[in-house]
């Protein structure tokens, strides 16, 4: 069974606007300017659990003092009730080697820790990062090269198979019929990769020359793999996202990750919203809760838990 979330034009006029607006005055010391400023959740390029009620989000700036005021990263906490609102808390953030730029994911580390990236877009030598929060701020623990050759990397997640750490990759795909999921075991004591391995998810939904075959994706603790497929026509839309079950990362025969795909099982479809981030969040009785976060360019970003699906 699946279940779908709409975002329709109408609706963000209506509501999602007005309420992040108001959140965001209300929660970050911001003041409009004039009757023509308005506020809102910066776009959430990538997105990590951290604890609770607490996620990790990325803004993908790509120049110094570009998106989000310039900020790379923010902390977000959820609503904890209806007058509370969506709390976000932008991280300053010392990048060894100079500021990140293009950071479009994020991933909790199994154990303990986060790992971020730069996507490659801008050309150079894109960058991981890992990190983690301590007293309110995100510490840079290790900067590490990719260590493979990447054009423009939109997803990235941590998994574990078998007692091992398994990076999960996937490039953008724009325009294309298919992209490529790749993925290694990886240290951090030293920071080593294994060989990578690949196998091409085919784009279902959306399908064309603006088409993102994977703009976001995660895992669940069974290692089930989610995808988010998405449109993005220009800065200014109209957008569309549909969120897949595509397969699960395990142990092959010899005991080494591998992805296996299954036929995909649709969770979501939104339209009006281009998800660029996936995170899932254990839930106080046990389950997990997938939550979607979006760049919606010019209109900014929202972020919503999604209805399970079977």
């Amino acid at each position: 069974m699946s279940a779908g979330l709409l975002c329709r034009s109408a609706w963000l006029r209506r509501v999602v606007l007005p309420v992040l607006t108001g959140l965001l005055l209300a929660g970050c010391g911001t003041a409009a300017q004039d009757d023509h400023a308005q506020s809102s959740l910066p776009g959430l390029s990538g997105l990590a659990w951290v604890d609770t009620d607490r996620f990790l989000a990325v803004h993908d700036a790509k120049d110094e003092g570009d998106g989000a005021g310039g900020n790379r990263v923010s902390l977000l906490r959820l609503p904890r009730s209806k007058s509370d609102g969506l709390a976000r808390t932008p991280l300053v953030v010392r990048f060894p080697g100079g500021v990140a730029r293009d950071l479009e994911t994020a991933s909790p580390i199994p154990g303990g820790g986060l790992l971020f990236a730069e996507s490659g877009q801008k050309g150079g030598s894109p960058r991981l990062f890992v990190a983690r929060l301590a007293d309110g701020a995100l510490v840079i623990d290790r900067v590490l090269p990719w260590p493979v050759a990447v054009d423009n990397v939109e997803a990235i997640e941590v998994g574990r198979v078998g007692g091992r750490l398994v990076l999960l990759f996937a490039e953008r795909g724009r325009g294309q019929d298919r992209t490529a999921l790749r993925w290694a075991e990886f240290s951090l004591e030293p920071p080593a990769f294994g060989a990578f391995r690949t196998v091409d998810w085919p784009a279902v939904d959306p399908v064309g020359p603006r088409a993102r075959p994977v703009s976001a994706l995660t895992l669940d603790r069974a290692g089930r793999i989610y995808v988010a497929s998405s449109h993005d026509p220009d800065e200014s839309g109209p957008f569309r996202s549909v969120v897949w079950r595509i397969g699960v990362l395990a142990a092959d025969r010899d005991g080494a990750p591998q992805v296996r795909l299954v036929e995909p099982v649709r969770i979501a479809t939104l339209d009006g919203c281009k998800v660029e981030s996936l995170a899932m969040r254990p839930t106080p009785e046990g389950n997990e809760q997938l939550f979607v976060g979006t760049d919606d360019e010019r209109y900014g970003g929202i972020l919503r838990p999604l209805p399970a699906a079977d």
